[in-house]
């Protein structure tokens, strides 16, 4: 699967990311992530991310083009104004909404998320938007921005995020989390862009 232009003009682009592809180079190289796919489209010439998304995971993510436009998108996801809503589906029968809050931590090399510590704080709010049998589809709002923040909670509160191979159960068919709405000022205008994704096909 290729990414997909949600929006797009001289300054800043929205794109619908696909699962298995990485944002920016890692250990493997730069080819098949998003920032080597964005630098090879007629007319880019400057990339510049300020938020991120797990490889595995699939979503809207926001991108400077210009460096005029630089500043004013750090600044929203800085200061928090961006608004980021996840999709996730996760094993169990959670409440109808809740808040989930850990310190990172480290176990035998891997991120984990302990009740307590001396780590830097998780914070995340969910609402239950379907019970579905044995899982659970919730919207989730980040309150703070750690690596697999979502993963690492969820399975905390033993709910592991369905198709999470790393923290979860390792089901086949893929990490069942979709950032599925952004809304940010536009860097020039200032006017709102907002942009929403449908639920994925084969959740059910």
């Amino acid at each position: 699967m290729s990414p997909e232009w949600v929006f797009r003009d001289r300054w800043m682009a929205v794109l619908h990311k696909p699962p298995g592809m990485p944002v920016q180079p890692t250990r493997q190289g730069a080819e098949g992530t998003l920032e080597y796919w964005l630098k090879e489209q007629d007319g880019i010439e400057y990339v510049a991310f300020h938020h991120r998304l797990d490889a595995a995971a699939q979503g809207l993510i926001a991108v400077g083009l210009r460096k005029h436009a630089n500043r004013a998108l750090a600044r929203e996801f800085r200061e928090r104004r961006a608004e980021r809503k996840y999709r996730v589906l996760v094993h169990g029968e959670p409440e109808a909404e809740g808040e989930w809050r850990h310190v990172e931590g480290m176990r035998g090399g891997e991120r984990i998320a302990l009740d307590a510590g001396s780590g830097k704080h998780m914070v995340s709010k969910w609402t239950r938007l379907e019970q579905r049998g044995s899982r659970a589809l919730l919207e989730v709002r980040l309150h703070t921005g750690r690596t697999h923040q979502i993963r690492l909670q969820a399975a905390a509160v033993g709910m592991p995020v369905v198709g999470d191979i790393k923290y979860g159960f390792g089901e086949k068919g893929g990490l069942r989390l979709q950032a599925y709405s952004l809304t940010l000022a536009h860097p020039e205008t200032g006017k709102p862009v907002s942009h929403e994704l449908p639920e994925p096909e084969g959740w059910r």
